[in-house]
């Protein structure tokens, strides 16, 4: 414990809590309902649906070798310079730091986003600086994070491997140090912060007390999953409007490439599966008892429930009346359904 508590007390004095409330200046808190705020400028965004923006975290998760990193070099790459995979940003310096790679790897990473941004290896440019951080401990790894941003004051910061930065991911003072410190960083320099983090082995939630608290900062939660060799990037949770879901393959090349959607069969019968266990034993349900029911069947929050319910609706597999009544069509005939 001594070594967290080193940690601890690293971060403690970075954002100090008062110990006597009465200290406490709460005026500069106050927000003026007559002042007027600006929107947060995107930084990665996919048409006027912002992946994520100034002052803000924005959470990438997935299984191991789920495409994570292909697709963080993407939105790298479209926030650099140009339009990739239906993403775009506006440019500026991007500090991109990975904690789990090997140099030589990280290297492939780099020059991926190069090519994906079409500049020449021999011309370094100063817009993204890489760092490869394996071989530190992992006080030392956060402490250089922190003083890489803090020097080089970077518009888009890649975290990828944020699980490398804590001690232990489940412990819940120190993942809540370590995610309000980067919310303290992401306001005072105005930047971005994506952050990359493997998901549990047994589903699909981030990893650890660490995984829970960077979601529940998070402006945008995005997941990553890979299927028959392509990778589908869906939205799990957003501030804003939700990006809409996509998918991409690795060409020839090794690189990034739009491609449809695979086994859209599959996804209608998970979704047909899932349905069906939430309205087991009844016939009809109000709109609120579903959600509550879908949310159960599927361990999941209220917007993946509202938004399985839409999937439902459009695919057939489930309607509804003017009173706002579901039904599961199976279980009727057409000339028979209650509306």
């Amino acid at each position: 414990m001594e070594y967290n508590e080193e940690i601890l007390a690293a971060l403690a004095k970075a954002v100090p809590m008062p110990q006597d409330q009465t200290q406490v200046d709460y005026h500069k808190y106050i927000i003026d309902i007559t002042s007027a705020f600006a929107e947060p400028e995107p930084i990665v965004s996919q048409g006027d649906r912002i992946l994520v923006s100034r002052g803000n975290l924005c959470t990438i998760t997935g299984k191991a070798k789920s495409y994570k990193t292909f697709f963080v070099s993407a939105a790298v790459a479209a926030f650099l310079e140009d339009e990739t995979l239906s993403l775009s940003g506006p440019g500026g310096k991007c500090l991109y730091i990975d904690t789990e790679q090997a140099a030589s790897h990280v290297n492939k990473v780099q020059r991926r986003i190069y090519r994906l941004c079409g500049w020449d290896f021999d011309k370094p440019s100063s817009k993204l600086i890489t760092l490869s951080l394996r071989e530190l401990s992992v006080k030392n790894r956060l402490k250089t994070t922190i003083a890489a941003i803090d020097d080089l004051h970077p518009d888009l910061v890649i975290i990828d491997g944020i699980r490398d930065l804590v001690n232990d991911f489940n412990n819940i003072e120190e993942s809540s140090q370590v995610v309000g410190r980067f919310m303290a960083i992401s306001t005072q320099e105005n930047c971005a912060i994506i952050s990359v983090l493997h998901q549990n082995k047994a589903d699909e939630n981030a990893r650890g007390h660490l995984g829970s608290e960077i979601c529940n900062k998070s402006e945008t939660v995005i997941q990553v999953k890979k299927q028959d060799g392509i990778a589908v990037i869906t939205p799990v949770y957003s501030r804003n409007r939700d990006i809409e879901e996509f998918s991409f393959r690795i060409d020839e090349t090794g690189l990034p490439v739009p491609c449809d959607c695979p086994k859209v069969e599959k996804k209608r019968h998970d979704v047909e599966e899932l349905i069906k266990k939430a309205m087991f034993g009844s016939s009809e349900w109000k709109k609120k008892d579903l959600i509550d029911s879908v949310m159960g069947a599927n361990k999941k929050g209220e917007r993946t429930a509202r938004r399985t319910i839409d999937l439902a609706l459009e695919m057939g597999i489930i309607k509804k009346n003017e009173a706002d009544i579901y039904y599961l069509v199976e279980l009727w005939k057409e000339e028979d359904l209650p509306y």
